[in-house]
């Protein structure tokens, strides 16, 4: 009788130990499906809200019409200093005047929070 109860209890136990796997697995794939879709919208989200400030900077800082082209530049490690060296060179004179020179130490001028001010809307975008 003993021996009986012990295989049910051990039954039962396999039976368990299965539903809770099949429902983890279930819960994993959820979750998975969850996080791809809200990263998705978050990112976009976060983009937009960049392309915002890119706007309201170049129309209000810059006094650039509402009407402009804006771009995203993706330089390599070693050439980001190079392009900040040739944009602050094309941009200089349609910024503040003699504030700006034309070498990359030069064009960034900080601000007070920290903030880097180029004669160019400057936003990072790291994903």
């Amino acid at each position: 009788s003993s021996r009986v109860l012990w295989t049910l209890a051990v039954t039962q136990f396999k039976e368990e130990k299965n539903r809770l796997v099949s429902l983890e697995e279930q819960k994993k794939r959820e979750l998975v499906r969850l996080c791809q879709q809200d990263y998705s919208e978050a990112v976009t989200s976060w983009v937009h809200l960049k392309v915002i400030r890119m706007f309201v900077e170049s129309v209000l800082r810059y006094g650039l019409p509402a009407s402009f082209d804006s771009f995203i530049i993706r330089p390599n490690k070693r050439n980001e200093r190079k392009l900040r060296d040739v944009l602050g060179s094309l941009l200089n004179d349609l910024s503040l005047g003699a504030a700006f020179t034309t070498t990359a130490e030069d064009v960034a001028t900080t601000m007070a929070g920290g903030m880097e001010f180029f004669p160019y809307v400057y936003l990072p975008l790291n994903l």
